[in-house]
């Protein structure tokens, strides 16, 4: 079926505004972008550190007050790493978004660093009111201990968490392809050469091509030096 005209006069019409704010958005981002990326990462480090001086109870100030609070609250003893995870996120900015993980690897990391909350509230008995003072792993820590406690009881609620929390780590940091290679050097069998040198570079699977003489330079030559040098070019 065919769209009605009007809709159809309306599609067209808002196609070019459409890529008109993507050109504007590119051209922002193409001056302007490297700029705000350092000045947030800048911010990401300054936040990290007046955070931690106020976790240490050296430093206190109307903002940073009760945002060191909220993940007092939040995340309990694990506020260190929700500020580890604000320097992490400083960095790659400053790194113009270049990290070394991927992010299935980030992706592990993050979830582990959660899990982390609910082994903290477990190792001290969770205690909601220890997590209400901001002990532990916090709100959060206590009430992923507690669902799973729930669910699958108190000792196979802890493993299963247990279990997830080294299944995360082990993914984040990379475990698994070192236990392969070490497995495959026991057996005797090559090694899988590095991602980076899957691929030749570009220069190496480029052929030299061959220069031709110029056609004004071939025709001031005498002709039987002509005749050889078009025979030479058939024979390649």
């Amino acid at each position: 079926m065919t769209k009605p005209r009007a809709t159809r006069k309306q599609y067209e019409n808002s196609e070019p505004s459409h890529s008109d704010w993507l050109d504007r958005l590119a051209r922002f981002n193409l001056h302007f972008g490297r700029f705000l990326r350092d000045v947030g990462g800048v911010f990401l480090f300054a936040l990290a550190v007046t955070s931690l001086l106020a976790l240490w109870n050296i430093t206190q100030g109307a903002l940073i007050t009760p945002f060191v609070k909220l993940l007092r609250d939040w995340f309990g003893w694990g506020s260190y790493l929700a500020v580890a995870w604000i320097i992490y996120a400083g960095f790659a900015l400053l790194r113009r978004g270049a990290s070394g993980f991927g992010w299935g690897r980030l992706i592990a990391l993050e979830l582990a660093s959660f899990l982390t909350l609910g082994l903290l509230a477990v190792i001290a008995g969770n205690s909601l009111a220890r997590a209400d003072a901001g002990l532990d792993g916090g709100k959060l820590g206590w009430g992923l201990a507690a669902l799973m406690w729930m669910l699958a009881g108190r000792v196979f609620g802890t493993l299963i968490l247990f279990a997830a929390w080294l299944l995360f780590i082990m993914t984040g940091f990379g475990v698994w392809s070192m236990a392969e290679r070490y497995l495959l050097h026991l057996a005797g069998e090559p090694l899988p050469p590095p991602a980076q040198e899957l691929q030749p570079p570009a220069e190496q699977t480029e052929k030299p091509r061959a220069k031709s003489t110029p056609r004004k330079k071939v025709e001031q030559l005498p002709p039987e030096f002509r005749t050889s040098l078009s025979a030479d070019q058939n024979k390649k």
